[in-house]
């Protein structure tokens, strides 16, 4: 396993949620390490949000 970066594009809302979601899924499992550059990101709905806050509280073990 090694690092990996996800690069967000410019904005995660509602209607583009479901593929970065899968992408992000994707590389968790290839990782020990995920990276995510939100350089770009400047619009964030919701959905979006929630789905950076609870993304690694949902996929990372407990310690």
């Amino acid at each position: 396993m090694s690092d990996q970066t996800i690069k967000l594009d410019s904005e995660i809302t509602i209607r583009n949620i479901q593929p970065v979601f899968t992408q992000l899924c994707e590389l968790f499992t290839q990782a020990e390490i995920l990276h995510i550059d939100a350089s770009q990101l400047s619009r964030v709905d919701t959905a979006g949000a929630q789905l950076l806050h609870l993304f690694p509280k949902h996929v990372m073990p407990v310690l």
